[in-house]
């Protein structure tokens, strides 16, 4: 089974719900077990963050989807305020400042997705800064309050805590890296999208899908410095205006996209077709003379052979083509200029044809 990672929904409420959820589980594992240990104020602690994750999951994610900045600082309190409470409880041993740490990627993946640059910098800032002092602030205080930690625990208790707080901080750091690693690449794929898309606009034509005028200079510079053998022709539809004055734009608009599907249709994989103006198209076929020039015959063939259904009339169409070997000039608007005589040729002489 592959799982495509473009597709999958990471930025719905449903994934800071979830973390809310977890947030409130993993309380409850240790409501029960400081039930277990008879740890009163710790019980009564958990009991309220259990609600507090309970209301956030309800509460926490606005209309778009995203959390509220509120519910991040409250997430980041309650983390900070349990771990330094229960370190100052229960001493350093048993690992409940490791929170404290890990609080700070889980804070860089929800701030990095939920606020604008300035009030992110501002705010993981302060959560760092945070983080550092209220460790560094709970150790220097057990180390100096002999009454502390005001719950010792036995060495059996003490280890089977701090086993259960590495496995919780173990699995927090390779969620939230695997979670922000994912979203990253999703980002950097919608940007590689994006991309593509603006270069396609950038080089095609919007109506017919094929290349524009402005992208022709550069493949053609590229395709006579490769030295391979190509031809190229200039086509024109035929009685174009009246067809627009006839049936309308839109069915010239209809004409155009026919005829251009059936240029791509008749071309190979490595061909060009551009749309050189108005009616006109530019089409560079790769290989011999005798090869290209039996391509264009069969499209001009297709062209001639095709009816375009236009509401409830049948628009005949046909095209007259210049056409000359891509070596007979040196340059391609040199080359343009002389296919161009020979499609002006063709359409003073009978159009419906191909001028070689």
């Amino acid at each position: 089974m592959t799982i495509n990672i473009e597709k999958l929904n990471l930025s719905s409420s449903l994934k800071y719900r979830s973390m809310f959820i977890a947030g409130g589980i993993i309380h409850c594992c240790f409501l029960l077990c400081f039930v277990f240990l008879r740890l009163m104020p710790l019980v009564y602690v958990n009991i309220g963050s259990v609600l507090l994750y309970i209301i956030g999951a309800v509460f926490s994610v606005d209309k778009k989807g995203m959390m509220r900045y509120g519910w991040i600082i409250a997430f980041y309190v309650e983390i900070m305020f349990h771990a330094v409470l229960c370190t100052l409880l229960l001493g350093n041993n048993v690992g409940f400042h490791l929170y404290s740490l890990v609080i700070i990627p889980m804070s860089i993946y929800v701030l990095f997705f939920s606020c604008r640059l300035e009030k992110f910098l501002i705010t993981f800032l302060t959560f760092v800064v945070g983080s550092a002092a209220m460790v560094a602030g709970s150790f220097v205080v057990l180390g100096k309050t002999q009454s502390l930690p005001y719950y010792p625990l036995s060495y059996d208790e003490t280890e089977r805590l701090r086993m259960m707080n590495l496995v919780f901080v173990a699995i927090m750091l390779a969620v939230f890296s695997l979670l922000f690693a994912v979203e990253i690449y999703i980002l950097v794929q919608h940007l590689n999208d994006s991309n593509r898309r603006l270069e396609y606009t950038a080089t095609h034509d919007e109506l017919t899908g094929l290349y524009n005028r402005r992208s022709i200079k550069p493949l053609f510079e590229k395709l006579e410095a490769s030295g391979e053998p190509y031809c190229i022709a200039l086509g024109d539809i035929d009685d174009f205006k009246k067809v627009n004055d006839t049936h309308g734009h839109d069915a010239g608009d209809l004409v155009l996209k026919t005829v251009s599907s059936l240029i791509m249709d008749g071309i190979q994989w490595d061909d060009i077709a551009c749309r050189w103006g108005g009616e006109e198209i530019l089409v560079i076929l790769r290989g011999s003379y005798d090869d290209c020039y039996a391509r264009m015959q069969a499209i001009h063939e297709h062209i001639r052979a095709e009816k375009v259904c236009y509401t409830d009339r049948q628009i005949g169409v046909t095209m007259t083509f210049g056409f000359s070997d891509g070596r007979s000039e040196k340059g391609s608007d040199a080359l343009i200029s002389a296919v161009d005589k020979k499609l002006y040729h063709g359409k003073k002489n009978g159009k419906d044809q191909i001028v070689k």
